[in-house]
């Protein structure tokens, strides 16, 4: 769906224009100026450019860092039915990253993705409906020995949403710094954060049953 106040070519220019500050083709990176560009199609209602500036606003990306501000053009973007805003908004509700957690609008979103063909989305949706016990196992995440298990993963993207449930229930607040895939005694997804109260950890996480699935 494009609004009529935007005129395809004119916004997929804009947005172009940004990502080539972002790739440095043919211009030096800048990630303010790519920001500027993404914005400007984003206000002439492009639901791409909403879903870029909206991801730019979460990472500080370019601009100060900005939650509230990246839900509102995320949610522009979802209004449009743009596929990748509707997944990430979804994901959003399961996780309980930005927002709370909200299992009933998690699936109303996903399910509208899920119906323009979105595997994702659709996987996603068939893991909330059919685990209803704990979806974790193992220990504390503190090393390989007691990594956290997600047993029902059945794919990558599964796995990728549980690790972020599990660090946002457990580290309110929490902010990834590194991630690397290690094996030892088991297959791990090793995470670095820093928590809510400055501290860096490591977090394990077995993949051995999920990695690779979808990629």
């Amino acid at each position: 769906m494009v609004s009529k106040g935007c005129r395809p070519r004119r916004c997929q220019s804009t947005i172009n224009l940004g990502s080539c500050y972002v790739k440095g083709l043919g211009i030096e990176k800048n990630a303010s100026k790519a920001f500027e560009w993404y914005l400007k199609a984003a206000e002439q209602n492009d639901p791409a450019a909403q879903y870029l500036v909206a991801n730019r606003y979460f990472d500080g990306n370019g601009v100060p860092q900005n939650n509230a501000k990246g839900i509102e053009f995320l949610e522009k973007s979802v209004n449009q039915e743009f596929v990748p805003a509707q997944y990430q908004l979804g994901e959003m509700y399961v996780t309980g990253q930005v927002l709370p957690k909200n299992e009933a609008k998690a699936v109303k979103i996903l399910q509208k993705a899920a119906n323009q063909g979105d595997a994702d989305a659709q996987k996603l949706l068939a893991y909330l409906q059919q685990n209803k016990q704990p979806y974790y196992q193992g220990g504390d995440g503190s090393s390989i020995e007691n990594a956290v298990i997600f047993p029902n993963a059945k794919s990558s993207s599964e796995g990728i949403t549980l690790e972020k449930r599990w660090l946002t229930e457990k580290y309110p607040g929490y902010k990834k710094i590194g991630q690397a895939t290690v094996q030892q005694s088991r297959l791990c997804d090793r995470i670095e954060i820093i928590t809510s109260d400055g501290q860096t950890r490591f977090v394990y996480f077995g993949i051995s049953n999920w990695m690779g699935v979808d990629r």
